[in-house]
């Protein structure tokens, strides 16, 4: 719409450009056939002569010709021309500068709406944390072994579709490196509403194909804090929000028993809540 207003007013302004230069030709046409007429002379020589004194002695008030179509400067089609230019360049930077606010506001706008939703997806999306409690090395001959309980708990509004989980406790002088992992036993959905979860693992041996830890000299040395054996704490819980995100809750722990807690291995950068940076193959069902 600019534009058309730019060119609009750029085409009205030529046609005055044209318009005064077509009247100054004119104009210059009229004075050239006047200075070529003939002079009218008089037969009578003496009112000649005195017609001439006269005259002579009269002086010329008026300005020369090239005076006056200097001070009549509008007369002129070049100031013409540089006045439409300079129209023109006004017209399309404001408006190249109206372009530019304008799109500056429709980003302002699209960030907010993102913040917004995204804020939206944040209070009601499922978010899964995971609790180790203290071993009390104790047998449960039921379970065959020495068990930790652990509890799972969903925060949001909405429910998370576990994709594939894995724990694995083990007492070993250094960390397990390879090797086979046990299911943490979860339900396939987790709603708000089965929170907390609540479950329990037994404590493995350091095998590729982990059995039931059973050696009670090994669990002396952990609660003496002998020997060099450390009760470790591996796993992972790979899930999709209704949203379509997916997530990895990881599991890297050890049990100190100095503090008597679970404290995240080494510089605890494998055990935390991330986003996956590739979506799980297996296809979860519509949550809605």
């Amino acid at each position: 719409m600019f534009k058309r207003l730019a060119l609009a007013v750029a085409a009205a302004l030529a046609i005055g450009t044209l318009s005064a230069q077509s009247n100054g030709a004119a104009n210059e046409k009229n004075n050239g056939a006047a200075q070529s007429q003939p002079a009218v002379h008089a037969s009578n020589s003496i009112d000649k002569q005195t017609n001439s004194e006269t005259n002579d002695a009269k002086p010329d008030n008026n300005p020369p010709a090239s005076d006056t179509a200097t001070a009549y400067w509008w007369k002129k089609p070049e100031w013409w021309t540089l006045i439409v230019t300079a129209l023109a360049a006004g017209i399309v930077g404001w408006q190249s500068w109206e372009t530019r606010k304008a799109a500056q506001a429709s980003l302002l706008g699209a960030q907010a709406s993102s913040a917004q939703v995204e804020h939206a997806k944040s209070t009601q999306r499922a978010q899964l944390s995971v609790e180790l409690a203290p071993p009390e090395f104790n047998l449960e001959p039921k379970l065959g072994g020495y068990p930790v309980d652990f509890r799972i708990t969903v925060y949001g509004t909405t429910r998370a579709y576990v994709l594939n989980d894995s724990i694995i406790v083990y007492l070993s002088k250094s960390k397990r490196t390879a090797g086979a992992w046990k299911s943490f036993g979860l339900p396939r959905n987790l709603t708000p509403e089965d929170s907390p979860y609540d479950g329990k693992t037994l404590i493995h041996d350091t095998e590729f194909l982990p059995e039931a830890e059973t050696d009670m000299n090994k669990f002396y040395s952990v609660r003496r804090g002998e020997d060099g054996y450390t009760l470790y704490a591996d796993g992972q819980i790979y899930y999709r929000d209704i949203f379509g995100d997916e997530w990895v809750l990881e599991i890297d722990r050890y049990w100190d028993t100095m503090a008597k807690m679970w404290g995240p291995y080494g510089s605890g950068r494998h055990d935390r809540h991330r986003k996956a940076s590739q979506p799980n193959q297996d296809k979860a069902p519509n949550l809605n």
